[in-house]
């Protein structure tokens, strides 16, 4: 059996559907669903939205890693819902399951994001991967 591939996308949830941010979220989307490639996002609006849309648009599998503490319904195009008690329960989820990372530009949350990943990959507690920025 096949492992699944998985590419986590970072991104601003307050970015509109006619954005730059959701454009490329939406393209990455699609581009990493025809490669076969499930992509795994914060599952919200935004550029959350974007790519799960993009990669559905495509055929692809999306996993949306929520927060219980959220009252925002998550975007309608998740494939599969992953429930977190708090934020770092779900920073986990994010980084643990993928093999690759794109951050697009956001906010204080990507930026959180983006720090975690790198400092994982610096100090070895995650094998080495891609991490791309866009934006």
């Amino acid at each position: 059996m096949t492992k699944e591939r998985i590419v986590t996308i970072f991104g601003g949830s307050r970015c509109g559907q006619e954005s730059e941010e959701y454009s490329q979220a939406r393209r990455a989307g699609q581009l990493l669903a025809e490669a076969g490639i499930t992509i795994c996002t914060g599952g919200y609006l935004g550029v959350m939205e974007g790519a799960s849309r993009g990669a559905r648009e495509r055929g692809g599998r999306v996993l949306g890693v929520l927060m219980n503490q959220f009252k925002a319904e998550p975007n309608r195009y998740l494939t599969e819902k992953v429930a977190s008690a708090h934020f770092y329960e779900r920073l986990q989820n994010l980084i643990t399951r993928s093999e690759g990372f794109i951050a697009i530009r956001g906010g204080a949350g990507t930026v959180t994001e983006l720090s975690l990943v790198w400092n994982k990959l610096q100090t070895g507690v995650i094998e080495r991967c891609p991490l791309v920025l866009l934006g």
